[in-house]
């Protein structure tokens, strides 16, 4: 039987989800969006200039921040997971300030709130002042890891993202939904909800994001104003050429340099800088006359560097890197456990290394040009700008991880 959720209104099943029939039963129940769910009628344009943003303080969430503050086009209404608003401002403003972000401006706001909580943890005056300004909401909030199985991912991904939906839907506001090409099966794979787990959906995670699209496709059936954003792999930003310590190509590249080795591996290295594809999602979301038919974008390079290339560029630049077979490279690993924390973070994705292909264009990037955001293909110059910079916290960041 198919119970409602207490935090979020979307379908679900309690505790262990193979206690009701397995992962295929619970991700088919959780994809099927609360019945009570009706967008309200939309504002008229430019009556309400307000984004509201979930996910500010990540690594996307923050540069996010950055451009919808940059494009000098109404506030930017933060929920930040906190006790209170002053330390939600007080977070929201530290995450900004590490990423070499600006915070300081009256256009931005930041209110308490926790993407897994009933309502989002919002009062009901809350809710009511947020429906009362926004214009959209851009829900960039997501929990990146792919260690992690479907049952810990439900109440932040999918729950979080029914919660937001319902949130959207009160105000008559866009929802722009931030997801992943990790939530893309492979080629031909069925998609309908008999048909789960789909192959391709390598962890929890991408199941959990797979969830939450279809809660969106669902709520677009309804009326609602809706676009989903699939990112692929994100570079550091390329003004600061901060990186994200936590995301899993940047770790190797470290763990590679710190081990003076790196394995003979084949695939691609496929980023898109940070800032590009904030400068993108930003774009795309204050742009509610675009074409009707096109509610699913891809925000991934459609080229990369082969991974030889990439440790070419390294060694030109000074860095030893001796070629070696990879079972010997984790060895090496395992030898150097005490190092740095980036072994220890490679550790944890043993014995998994990178691998990957540049993702065709689904005309996205053209889409963009008229913003004057452009896909620019990744170089030496730019690897080696983040190799010399430390690396920033971004542990709620959303676009693609793992091998």
């Amino acid at each position: 039987m198919t119970r409602t959720h207490p935090q979020a209104g979307a379908p679900s099943t309690d505790g262990d989800p193979a206690a009701d029939g397995g992962l295929a039963a619970v991700m088919a129940a959780d994809a099927r969006l609360a019945d009570e769910l009706v967008p309200a009628a939309a504002p008229e344009p430019g009556v309400r200039t307000t984004t509201v943003v979930t996910g500010a303080t990540g690594f996307f969430g923050a540069a996010l921040v950055d451009a919808l503050l940059r494009a000098g086009e109404g506030d930017v209404l933060c929920l930040v997971r906190a006790p209170d608003d002053e330390a939600a401002r007080a977070r929201l403003t530290g995450a900004l300030d590490r990423a070499g972000y600006r915070a300081g401006t009256d256009r931005l706001r930041a209110i308490a709130a926790d993407i897994a909580e009933p309502g989002l943890g919002l009062t009901e005056d809350r809710r009511r002042e947020i429906r009362a300004g926004a214009a959209r909401v851009v829900h960039a909030a997501a929990n990146v890891n792919g260690s992690l199985p479907y049952a810990s991912l439900r109440a932040s991904t999918v729950f979080g993202t029914a919660a937001v939906l319902r949130l959207a839907a009160e105000a008559g506001a866009a929802l722009h939904h931030v997801s992943t090409t990790a939530a893309v099966p492979v080629p031909g794979a069925a998609s309908d909800a008999g048909a789960l787990p789909l192959p391709g959906l390598a962890n929890g995670y991408a199941q959990s994001k797979w969830v939450a699209e279809r809660l969106v496709d669902a709520a677009r059936q309804r009326g609602l104003r809706a676009w989903t954003y699939r990112l692929g792999a994100l570079a550091g930003h390329r003004g600061t050429a901060l990186s994200n310590e936590r995301d899993f190509r940047w770790i190797f590249v470290r763990a590679c340099l710190e081990l003076r080795a790196a394995p003979h591996i084949p695939g691609d290295l496929c980023w898109v800088p940070v800032d590009v594809a904030a400068d993108a999602v930003a774009a795309l979301a204050r742009d509610d006359l675009r074409a009707a038919d096109r509610h699913t974008l891809q925000i991934a390079a459609s080229t990369g560097v082969r991974w030889a290339e990439v440790f070419s560029w390294l060694r030109r630049a000074g860095h030893r890197l001796d070629v070696v077979e990879p079972a010997l490279w984790w060895d090496l690993l395992r030898d150097r456990l005490t190092g740095t924390p980036d072994l220890a973070r490679m550790a944890a994705f043993a014995p998994s290394l990178p691998s990957g292909a540049p993702r065709p264009d689904d005309g996205t990037w053209a889409a963009l040009a008229p913003y004057g955001v452009t896909e620019e293909p990744f170089d030496r110059h730019l690897l080696l700008r983040y190799v010399a910079t430390p690396a920033t916290d971004g542990q709620e960041q959303d676009g693609e991880e793992g091998p």
